[in-house]
């Protein structure tokens, strides 16, 4: 589940947003309005979901749109990484479920309680790559300035567990992207975007930190108000390392020089 890290901003309705990749942007999914007519559940789920810790919330209908025939909403479900963080996902919703007068200012400030806040601070959107598809045999901006195997930390993973990490063939692109090979979906892949790479922060981990050795994680640059957790590698070497930070260092220079223009 997205994990948003939210901030006061001018609006007139307390609403659940989400992240979009495509755009690069938050998006509004339901407002006040809705959640005001919500019902929170939590679904039976089948030991073959990919996902455990969901709750379910169905919308239901205004008597004006009930009136005029309109389509029920379909039931939203929502699963997130842990008991913990579904509770407390719960527990936010339901507040505004249960209020929702008390989340809105009709002089169209958002009002929201420090408690509420509280709940989402340090939260962060857990979303680690573009995945967006490329082909360099047609563009040659992708074709790579170095090319190495690395292991990858898998989305929900531990640095502490071996079978977390995944072995993949990446590299950094003539235009700054960061790509590897998805075997599983067998094409070629990007994992951060040359903007991406321009502003994002490296840092090397301890071997207290990570049972792979040169492990370092990579961290996006924050957008509005949202902060990203890190990638997280590690080469089979400390030369390898020091070869990827640096061409990430070196494009970031020639960026900023060009920027300067």
């Amino acid at each position: 589940m997205l994990k948003p890290k939210p901030k006061i901003i001018d609006q007139s309705h307390t609403q659940l947003c989400y992240f979009s990749q495509k755009r690069g942007e938050r998006l509004v999914l339901l407002d006040v309005k809705h959640l005001a007519r919500a019902k929170l559940g939590k679904p039976k789920v089948a030991s073959n979901w990919p996902r455990q810790h969901v709750m379910k919330i169905e919308i239901g209908n205004t008597d004006d749109e009930e009136d005029e025939g309109a389509t029920q909403m379909q039931p939203l479900y929502f699963a997130a990484e842990n008991q913990a963080d579904l509770n407390t996902w719960a527990n936010i919703i339901g507040k505004v479920i249960a209020n929702p007068d008390k989340y809105t200012n009709l002089d169209t400030k958002l009002m929201v309680s420090a408690g509420l806040l509280e709940d989402f601070r340090n939260f962060k959107i857990q979303v680690r790559n573009r995945r967006e598809k490329i082909d360099r045999t047609t563009h040659l901006q992708y074709q790579p300035v170095f090319e190495r195997e690395l292991w990858k930390l898998n989305s929900d993973g531990n640095t502490m567990e071996e079978k977390d990490w995944t072995l993949r063939k990446m590299w950094l692109a003539k235009n700054g992207a960061f790509c590897y090979f998805s075997v599983k979906e067998n094409k070629e892949l990007m994992y951060y975007r040359p903007d991406d790479i321009r502003y994002v922060k490296y840092r090397k981990l301890s071997d207290s930190e990570s049972c792979k050795k040169h492990a370092f994680e990579l961290t996006l640059k924050a957008a509005d108000g949202v902060e990203y957790a890190p990638g997280v590698f590690a080469a089979e070497s400390e030369e390898v390392m020091s070869i990827f930070l640096g061409c990430i260092e070196k494009y970031q220079r020639i960026k900023g020089k060009s920027g300067k223009k």
